[in-house]
This record gives structure tokens, C-alpha cells and sequence, in this order.
């Protein structure tokens, strides 16, 4: 019994160090000495062809050289980090996923600096032949309720044995999104908005249930994520109101006006929206 047992050790300690081995091998393996003798690391693989295509087109339509960083969500590009929700990426991936829309001609976690000297924060806009899609993403839960006109909109959490039921109160997202709107046609030239057709999209996340919406304008659609092909079928059953050419002058034009916002940009768009609710300055 005593010998199996140190043969079972020294089984063990073999593997452990053969382990130990290979790994110590790899990262001797995983860098190299340049001229100088300086430790560097071995350069990424290169990207295929067809990537290497793709980068070079998103860097002339952003204007940017080869030495400027880009950062990608969903195959789309910026010159800043997108802080895209977990829904908005979704919300992107079903775009990307649809026949309707180029990856060029999509921008996400867009801002535009309005006539006032705030800004405007869009989550998607996405732009075709049919017109300019404005996309608000709202990741809520339970029972959405809202009308059109109303400035406040209810998220109800229905209770159950262990839990009371709790609303929550969030301002008009179709209001929200026409000052998006508004925000975008103050950086276009009169002659594209003079042929633009505007979509404004409402995309709640699928664990909401769309209980009581109405007074829905026309121009504007409210719906679940699983619901958003349906949305962008019915819109682009619409004639054409743009060219090719002034499909990729309204994309341009989108890119290189929207800023790079800074922390203390994206804090103050936030304060905004609060401070319409006004729920602060209630007092019961």
C-alpha cells in the first residue's frame, strides 16, 4: 500500500511539472528581442483581406489615418469607445443581421450638439434609401404603459407572494427621440432634409410586455425587440426617398459631426432626462 501510494505521488508530481514545463516554453515562445535586445512581444496575426478592406473603408469615412485608434461594436466603428448596452449590441446585431442596411451607414452611442450648447445622445441611427432610422433602446421590465401626448411613462413590476408591486416612472421615450431627431437635422443641409424621410423607432427589451401604448404619431413606432424586423419590413415597403449617393452624403455627414463625448458629457445628458421627470421635486 505504501508504494502505490509514492508511485500515485510521483505520478502526480510528473504531470504537475510537465504542466509547469510547456507552460514556461509557451511564454519563453511568445517573445522575441528586437534590434536593441529589448524583451517585445510577438505582433497580432495579421487580419485577412477582407477586413483589411473593410478597416481602410470605415478609416476614409471617418476621416482618420492608420495610426489613429478605432473601436468596433458589431462591426461598427468610432473614433471613441461606444458604451452600447447589452441591448443596444443586440438591437445592432438584428440591423446588421437584416438585408435593409450597410454596417457603414449604421452609428451607435451618437452625440450631436444641439442649438442650445447641450447634446444629444442617440443609441442607433441607421440610414438607407427609405430614410434616417432613429433608435431609442429602453431595457426595462414588466408592464410598459404610455401615451403618446403624456410626458411620463409607467414601468410596472407586477408583485407575486414574495414580492409587492412597484412602478417606476421614466420620461417619454418618443419625446426623447424627437429631440434626437431635432438634434440631426440641425448638422444636415437643407436639400437632404428637404428629401428625408425621418423613422423614429422605440425598441423595448423583450422582457417588457407593451401592456397599454397609445397615441402613437405617425412617423413613430413602439416595439419589442423580437418584433424589430417586422418594424423595418412595414417601413421599407415605403418608396425610395434618397439616392445612393445622398444615402452616403447623409452617413458622412453623420460621422464626422457627431463629438467624442467626455465623461462630463455623458453625466450631463444623464442629469437631463432626470431633471425632465422632476421627480426630485416632488415632495409628499
Amino acid at each position: 500500500m505504501m508504494r502505490a501510494a509514492n508511485t500515485n505521488e510521483s505520478t502526480i508530481f510528473f504531470i504537475f511539472a510537465s504542466i509547469l514545463l510547456i507552460s514556461l516554453i509557451y511564454l519563453l515562445c511568445s517573445i522575441r528581442t528586437n534590434k536593441k535586445g529589448e524583451l517585445t512581444q510577438h505582433p497580432r496575426p495579421p487580419i485577412n483581406a477582407n477586413e483589411a478592406q473593410q478597416l481602410e473603408k470605415w478609416r476614409k469615412l471617418l476621416s482618420v489615418s492608420e495610426n489613429d485608434k478605432l473601436y468596433k461594436v458589431c462591426d461598427i466603428y468610432a473614433t471613441y469607445d461606444m458604451r452600447c448596452t447589452s441591448q443596444e449590441v443586440a438591437v445592432i446585431g438584428e440591423l446588421r443581421k437584416s438585408i435593409y442596411f450597410s454596417p457603414f451607414c449604421i452609428l451607435a452611442d451618437s452625440f450631436f450638439k444641439k442649438t442650445d450648447g447641450k447634446y444629444s445622445q442617440i443609441d442607433i441611427i441607421a440610414v438607407n434609401k427609405r430614410g434616417i432610422f432613429v433608435i431609442e433602446c429602453k431595457d426595462y421590465q414588466g408592464w410598459i404603459f404610455g401615451n403618446g401626448k403624456n410626458s411620463r411613462w409607467t414601468e410596472s413590476l407586477p408583485g407575486n407572494r414574495y414580492a409587492q408591486s412597484k412602478k417606476f416612472y421614466f420620461y417619454n421615450p418618443i419625446f426623447q427621440n424627437n429631440s434626437h431627431i431635432k438634434a440631426i437635422k440641425n448638422v444636415l443641409p437643407k436639400e437632404l432634409l428637404s428629401r428625408v424621410n425621418f423613422h423614429s423607432l422605440i425598441i423595448f427589451s423583450n422582457s417588457t410586455i407593451l401592456k397599454d401604448i397609445n397615441m402613437v404619431p405617425n412617423g413613430t413606432y413602439v416595439a419589442t425587440q423580437a418584433r424589430i424586423h417586422q418594424v423595418l419590413t412595414d417601413i421599407c415597403k415605403n418608396d425610395e426617398c434618397l439616392t445612393a449617393k445622398e444615402v452616403s452624403q447623409i452617413v458622412t455627414i453623420l460621422h464626422r459631426r457627431r463629438i467624442t463625448p467626455t465623461d462630463e458629457i455623458r453625466n450631463d445628458q444623464i442629469d437631463m432626462i432626470k431633471d425632465l421627470i422632476g421627480v426630485d421635486r416632488v415632495y409628499n
